[in-house]
């Protein structure tokens, strides 16, 4: 797992630069140096968990706040649409993509490039998971210095299904 929020936060001491809940494109060199700095190193067939911050911050509002995001326009911080984005999901040759955002990629997309939903999906055959509450993840990976581990997905099994629960676990 690969937590920017942390990266940009160093641990909490510093506040997040971006609000998870506005269009933020979380640029290449960005997730590069967080993995770095965590120890991870990518490896055929990984699966490349992103904490961008949309459960952490979620978790720590008032109901009247979780409230107004369906009144309004949806922004949202997510991977950059980029053609190095491409480029590094496909040379990583990653087995899937999931983030603690609604959307894994910042959200409008920006119009000169649009969506990489078409080409991660289409073109790569990689699935795409959202919106995964990663927090209890992130506290046992900082309590034991370890970003690294077994991670694993069992989605529903439905004739014709587009979209399932996550249904994961992860093993240290």
């Amino acid at each position: 797992m690969v937590s920017t929020l942390q990266f940009y936060t160093e641990n909490g001491t510093k506040p997040l630069p971006y609000d998870p809940w506005t269009t933020h494109p979380i640029p290449l060199k960005d997730i590069e140096a967080a993995a770095e700095k965590q120890g991870v190193t990518f490896q055929k067939g990984d699966i490349l968990l992103l904490r961008i911050g949309f459960i952490q911050k979620f978790n720590s509002v008032s109901q009247e706040e979780r409230d107004g995001l369906s009144g309004k326009k949806e922004t949202l911080a997510g991977i950059e649409q980029t053609e190095e984005m491409k480029a590094f999901l496909w040379d990583n040759h990653f087995s899937a993509i999931a983030s603690d955002q609604p959307a894994l990629e910042s959200w409008p997309p920006k119009e000169e490039f649009g969506h990489l939903h078409q080409t991660i999906l289409g073109l790569f055959g990689m699935p795409i998971g959202e919106f995964f509450d990663l927090e209890a993840l992130a506290k046992v990976a900082e309590e034991t210095g370890r970003h690294t581990f077994f991670f694993s997905s069992w989605p529903l099994n439905v004739l014709g299904g587009i979209a399932s629960p996550a249904n994961a676990a992860a093993i240290f």
